[in-house]
């Protein structure tokens, strides 16, 4: 199959991108430069050149802090972009397929969340990406929504790397006991993507048209502090000194966007069974990701 990737540079596409030679696909990756997503022109013209059977949104502006004080920029690349996108695909007769997240939760107390749950967010960058889901289910009926949480991978900028790092340069922190997670290894989360490029199963998928929204993340909920220790155990086996962790409330840490406190993703295993996903537990993506990292 034909598949475009908007979001070369993400996690997700830079993970994918390292399988590609792996797969029998036709893969086109495109970053912001070879893709404006502020364009509809130009999202109109690249997917109608490369005619794709199916067209992927890593694309994102995810610095939930950051995106109190740029709502114009927030809005454009999380909310509007995939509503273009989702139209060209329409218009190329191609599926599309969304990636959002957990934070499109938190003002309803109900988790862990389904993809039937009612949405709340709130912050700024949870609202967008509420509406770009909003945006791509309108706009094409061949659309899929896929939402995961605190992605981690060897790639880019995520709490795994970051506390690793902090730790093997002996910085004391206080990490958040008490707020509950759902975590996500790239690999394990592009590996359940690549189960479902077949025209088959996203037929199958958007045909009864629920659930057009699907949950992925990796087995297990857990919490910040827990991450941390975790990252610590598989750290020891690399370095001989670390930074510490100290617990705190989730009431004690202060940022300028507010978070859920609890965002766990309730997983439809039945679901994943059918379409030949598997589910790894938290852990095992740290270990691998801090494995590739120090080892």
């Amino acid at each position: 199959m034909r598949v475009l990737i908007s979001g070369k540079n993400s996690q997700m596409g830079q993970t994918l991108f390292s399988m590609d030679k792996e797969l029998s696909h036709d893969l086109k990756f495109l970053d912001s430069k070879s893709m404006d997503l502020k364009d509809l022109d130009c999202i109109n013209s690249t997917i109608s050149s490369y005619d794709p059977d199916i067209v992927i949104n890593f694309s994102a502006y995810t610095d939930v802090d950051e995106a109190e004080d740029n709502l114009n920029e927030v809005n454009l690349i999380n909310s509007i972009a995939p509503k273009y996108l989702a139209r060209a695909s329409k218009q190329a007769n191609a599926f599309f397929i969304q990636i959002s997240t957990d934070y499109v939760f938190g003002e309803f107390d109900n988790p862990p969340f389904s993809s039937l749950s009612k949405t709340g967010p709130l912050n700024s960058y949870g609202l967008s990406k509420l509406k770009g889901e909003e945006n791509s289910l309108e706009e094409n009926d061949k659309s899929i929504i896929i939402r995961t949480s605190s992605l981690y991978s060897e790639f880019g900028n995520n709490f795994v790397k970051n506390i690793a790092k902090k730790l093997i340069n002996k910085e004391d922190l206080k990490i958040i006991s008490d707020q509950k997670i759902s975590m996500t290894y790239a690999d394990d989360f592009i590996n359940a993507l690549i189960a479902i490029l077949d025209e088959k199963k996203l037929k199958n998928i958007v045909l009864p048209k629920l659930p057009l929204i699907l949950h992925y993340s990796s087995d297990g909920f857990t919490t910040w502090y827990n991450v941390a220790n975790e990252i610590i155990k598989n750290l020891n086996q690399y370095f001989d000194k670390l930074g510490t962790i100290t617990p705190i409330t989730y009431l004690e840490w202060s940022s300028k966007a507010t978070r859920p406190k609890d965002s766990r993703l309730s997983i439809d295993y039945s679901l994943l069974s059918s379409l030949d996903i598997k589910l790894n537990p938290w852990e095992l993506g740290v270990k691998e990701v801090l494995k590739k990292l120090y080892s």
